[in-house]
């Protein structure tokens, strides 16, 4: 368990304890959920097994120069990037008939084990294999992936004035299922977890290549906000979040004895859940907090509440699908899975349905006014009140951090 898990962990089994206890009294795996779990769990087995068998594959070439995209990234990174950091190691595989290249960036001053990049590429060569059975044909034929393990991390902001922004909460940026793209990846923070949900985009599985006008435009009416929502942000999260958990459980346990025991597995899952649910709780009261809101503010559906979330809700970059939805999702984790094994018939790839679209809108909709998860919600609000003005409580990591999940690789 890295530092960082340890430290939110604790900080949640101090602070948090009466929403994470009134989660886990309700909180279940369910049958479906059961069995998805399953599934990818056996997805990552066997994508594991050829890893072992892909040394012919994957060949370490000479380094590669920088991407059509690169400006992309933020003016503060491209200064960290370009003083600190070096390309280390770059490497060529194809996976699913497509052709890859990763080129990973790190401290220039320091020596890296041959081990270490070993471990991120294989972890990138086994989500590859998996996602290409569900991606398009028509999306990526050629991709470039550029990991900048920069060391700066996801944080308010100590001004309270100041919206949240890319710095303070974005890690990485791809297109969306065109033939040739590049995912640049430019904080260590959270790395695997970013590259499984920035696939979800240049693959094409989520629903962003569609008209997401009417989407946004719903969502914004019922929540009250006036951003720039980008509602596929929320399908792609809570989906690389999931996934994510799949494939710690599996690192965690394929030295133990009974690794291969699904049981075993599912309560693993289940554990690292609990605390995710929590956390994405937390992070949700913490951006509205910052705000000057509460989450019964955007449950509302009056006009006041409507004026006052539109007149105080303010972002720089699109969060709100990030932290608001994606806790809604992640909360009703068992619902969502359920949903999307009927709608998108048993596969990650969103349906891209103007009718599929609606039904997910409504899922939203529906679950965000659920009095549990207000009730749950509150509770939240008033621990994140309580540790902030309790100096014998005060944590700055658990008050301060950005991140959208606890676990890290």
């Amino acid at each position: 368990m890295k530092p960082i898990t340890s430290d939110l962990k604790t900080f949640i089994d101090k602070n948090c304890k009466t929403p994470y206890n009134e989660i886990e009294q309700t909180f279940g795996i369910s049958s479906s959920q059961s069995s998805i779990f399953q599934n990818i769990h056996e997805m990552i087995r066997d994508a594991h097994i050829e890893w072992f068998n892909s040394s012919q594959m994957v060949n370490e070439i000479e380094p590669i120069p920088q991407g059509h995209l690169y400006n992309d990234i933020p003016e503060n990174f491209k200064i960290i990037i370009g003083t600190t950091l070096s390309q280390q190691k770059t490497f060529q595989m194809n996976i699913g008939g497509r052709d890859i290249f990763v080129a990973f960036y790190a401290d220039a001053n320091k020596s890296h084990s041959s081990k270490k990049w070993t471990e991120y590429l294989k972890k990138i060569y086994i989500w590859l294999k998996i996602i290409s059975q569900f991606a398009s044909t028509s999306c990526v034929k050629t991709l470039y992936i550029y990991i900048y393990l920069t060391h700066e991390k996801k944080q308010l902001p100590a001004d309270p004035s100041t919206a949240l922004g890319r710095n303070h909460a974005n890690t990485a940026f791809t297109t969306s299922c065109t033939s040739n793209t590049e995912i640049h990846l430019y904080r260590e923070e959270e790395w695997f977890k970013v590259f499984i949900h920035e696939t979800f985009h240049s693959y094409g599985l989520d629903f962003s290549t569609m008209e997401n006008g009417p989407a946004n435009a719903k969502i914004r009416e019922i929540f009250g906000v006036s951003s720039d929502v980008r509602l596929y942000e929320s399908y792609t999260e809570i989906w690389a979040e999931i996934i994510h958990i799949c494939f710690l459980v599996h690192f965690q346990m394929i030295t133990a004895p009974k690794w291969e025991n699904v049981d075993n597995f599912i309560s693993k899952i289940k554990n690292i859940l609990l605390y995710e649910i929590t956390f994405s709780l937390l992070q949700c009261a913490k951006v509205l907090k910052h705000s000057g809101l509460k989450y019964e503010d955007i449950a509302k559906q009056d006009a006041a509440s409507k004026k006052k979330v539109a007149g105080l809700y303010k972002e720089e970059t699109p969060l709100f699908s990030y932290y608001i939805v994606k806790s809604v999702l992640l909360f009703f984790a068992n619902d969502f899975v359920e949903w999307t094994m009927i709608h998108n018939r048993g596969s990650f790839n969103f349906q891209k349905t103007q009718q599929n679209v609606d039904a997910y809108i409504r899922f939203i909709q529906k679950h965000s006014k659920n009095p549990k998860y207000i009730k749950t919600m509150k509770m939240m609000e008033e621990c994140l009140n309580h540790s902030s003005q309790n100096s014998v409580f005060r944590n700055e990591t658990g008050l301060n951090t950005m991140r959208m999940t606890i676990h890290e690789d």
